[in-house]
């Protein structure tokens, strides 16, 4: 960059260095010249004068070092000529100036050399008798004007480039040293410019945001860590005892009469294993925004119902009654999903619950949203551990969710389930008294 502001500099500095001096040059040889068309016409009158009154007879002893001075006759043909003694010169009276002066009584002409590399000027005027006086001299080319004359005005104009090289150099550094000392972590501080301080701000706030985002990246790796080493513990289980039990039945180990029970109990941690993946698979699907379904109008209050049903046989084991409040409540969205977040949330307060304990589930309109609440009765959630009970796999106590068979994915669901519904969870808990989780789509 520094070397492409020095290059615009100096190129700009040389072009103008190059037209002044050009310009000067075209307007010194412009005013050279009319100096010397006017010495011209001026030496012309004189000559006049003395050839009106004294004829050839002027003409005699004259020397004329500056100028050539013709007289030539109405037909062309040479009188005197001060460059010869008038013999053996051709007739002048196709010559430009000539004609013009026989026609208007003054005429001028400029004829150049390429083999001398000079310029004559001629000028003619018309005398009383009708013949014509012509004076002319060599005036000097822009190239020999230049060498003989102007050659200082081009010294100058080296010296004038040599400056430009260092200004342009004095420049393109004072330029980019603010810019080579910007401090990138601090937008406010640089006060070098401030047509890039929109810039800079904007490249402070990207940095900020590659540390948040590598924050993030960072905490999702050590969640991935974490889900795969949970799942794969969760998983180690079911599978040990399903492959034991199997082991014992296949070498013949177990007694008839027990048979069934070790079915019994390869069956329960196969079904186990078999929940833990379907769960695992819709938390995949709702953490990449896929729907298996469009979403549509559906039945908030009907959903609860089907799966109060579903679940009234599982509250009965344990002595627990659930009461509902159910308003007709219309929201938009996928049917399965929403069926998958009350079925969590109602399967997570039976689990947790008291024996003999109660759970409400109601449905409502607040402030035009549509809102579930589920209630319960049970073991209740330290206020710590409020903010992590929607992680994968978390349980406030292990020994419990091992003796409920739950996964530890029930509220992760739910969490996700209702982000894909832009839907807001809030949780409200007293250890040892229960807990209550609002849905408000």
């Amino acid at each position: 960059m520094k070397k492409r502001i020095f290059a615009a500099i100096f190129i700009v500095s040389l072009s103008l260095i190059v037209l002044i001096t050009g310009i000067l040059t075209a307007i010194y040889y412009s005013s050279y010249s009319s100096t010397q068309l006017s010495k011209l016409q001026e030496e012309s009158q004189l000559v006049i004068r003395g050839v009106e009154l004294n004829g050839k007879s002027f003409f005699d002893g004259m020397k004329f070092d500056q100028y050539r001075v013709s007289w030539i006759e109405t037909d062309g043909d040479v009188i005197y000529d001060s460059s010869s003694n008038g013999g053996g010169l051709e007739n002048h009276l196709e010559r430009e100036e000539v004609q013009e002066a026989i026609q208007t009584g003054y005429g001028e002409a400029k004829r150049y050399s390429a083999t001398i590399l000079e310029e004559s000027i001629y000028v003619a005027y018309k005398i009383e008798d009708g013949s014509i006086v012509r004076l002319s001299c060599v005036q000097d080319s822009v190239f020999s004007l230049v060498v003989s004359t102007l050659y200082p005005l081009y010294y100058v104009a080296f010296g004038c480039l040599v400056v430009a090289l260092i200004l342009a150099f004095a420049l393109s550094k004072m330029i980019i040293d603010p810019l080579n000392k910007l401090d990138l972590e601090n937008a406010s501080a640089n006060k070098a410019y401030k047509e890039i301080q929109p810039l800079l701000t904007r490249i402070e706030s990207q940095r900020k945001q590659l540390i948040v985002d590598k924050e993030k990246i960072e905490k999702t790796s050590l969640l991935r860590q974490e889900f795969t080493a949970n799942v794969t513990h969760e998983m180690k289980t079911p599978l040990h005892v399903i492959a034991g039990y199997s082991e014992l039945m296949k070498e013949g180990l177990i007694k008839e009469e027990d048979v069934r029970l070790f079915a019994s109990k390869i069956y329960v941690e196969s079904y186990r294993l078999t929940k833990l993946v379907d769960d695992i698979l819709e938390l995949s699907k709702l953490d990449n925004g896929l729907l298996d379904e469009q979403k549509q109008e559906i039945s908030l209050d009907a959903i609860v119902k089907n799966v109060v049903d579903s679940l009234s046989d599982e509250a009965t084991k344990k002595g627990i009654s659930i009461k509902t409040k159910l308003d007709s409540v219309i929201l938009f969205g996928a049917p399965n999903i929403i069926y998958s977040l009350v079925y969590n949330l109602v399967d997570n307060a039976i689990k947790y619950n008291k024996q003999g304990g109660e759970i409400d589930v109601v449905v409502e309109n607040v402030s035009f949203r549509p809102t579930l609440t589920v209630t319960d009765t049970g073991i209740g959630i330290p206020s710590d551990q409020l903010d992590r009970v929607f992680e994968r796999f978390y349980r406030v106590d292990k020994s419990r969710s091992r003796e409920v068979g739950g996964t530890g994915l029930g509220l992760s669901i739910v969490k996700h389930a209702a982000m894909v519904h832009d839907a807001e969870i809030q949780v409200k808990s007293t250890l040892g008294e229960g807990s209550t989780f609002t849905v408000l789509f």
